[in-house]
């Protein structure tokens, strides 16, 4: 979230205000530790179903601690990839049923 910040949402944001908002975010939510197990779950997401590394990073901390649904627009909505569904969080389109890759 903080790359999509500092990248994409320049020049409106500057380092200071990402700092005060990830900071917030991190009070109201679970923040999930990023482990060597993660990092291993991601590399067999990268060579088993093809995803980009940070795509599968999210996906590998889905599922090792058991979320059923990661929001992502960058993955293919509707897929359920080893127990976990992708959902577009800016899709108004229920998807149809899923596809187990």
């Amino acid at each position: 979230m903080s790359n999509v910040c500092l990248h994409r949402l320049r020049p409106h944001w500057r380092p200071q205000q990402v700092i005060e908002h990830l900071g917030q975010l991190s009070l109201a939510m679970n923040v999930l530790p990023l482990t060597p197990a993660v990092v291993l779950e991601a590399l067999r997401g990268v060579h088993y179903h093809h995803m980009s590394y940070y795509d599968a990073q999210m996906w590998a901390m889905a599922r090792l601690h058991q979320v059923p649904y990661l929001l992502t627009e960058d993955m293919a909505c509707g897929a359920m990839i080893d127990g976990v569904k992708i959902v577009d969080p800016f899709n108004l389109q229920p998807p149809l049923e899923p596809t187990e890759t």
